[in-house]
């Protein structure tokens, strides 16, 4: 399993959205395989070259990072996804949540 680390020097693991220690917003960059610090003003959701996939701004259920000069809504992972549960049942958020978690490799 690959290691990561914040920009704090605090491990991270491929699941983390924002670091414990240093409380840094945190992505997936797939270019890079690497989980990487993303610098959003408060409640912003994209600065510099990356944004956050709308599934994790919308529904919090991704943490993949999309190149922020491109038009794409979502990341590469999520861009894939043909279908997902309808979200006005109650409890799809959380179950569609919990089959994201599950499905996601590690690079």
């Amino acid at each position: 399993m690959k290691t990561f680390y914040c920009r704090c020097g605090h491990r991270v693991f491929f699941d983390n959205t924002e670091c414990n220690q240093c409380g840094s917003l945190l992505g997936f960059d797939p270019q890079a395989l690497e989980i990487v610090p993303v610098d959003t003003a408060p409640g912003a959701a994209s600065a510099g070259p990356w944004r956050l996939c709308e599934n994790r701004v919308r529904h919090a259920v991704c943490n993949w990072l999309v190149p922020a000069h491109t038009s794409a809504e979502l990341c590469l992972a999520c861009g894939m996804n043909e279908v997902i549960p309808n979200l006005d049942s109650p409890g799809n958020l959380r179950v569609w949540s919990r089959l994201e978690a599950d499905c996601r490799g590690y690079p």
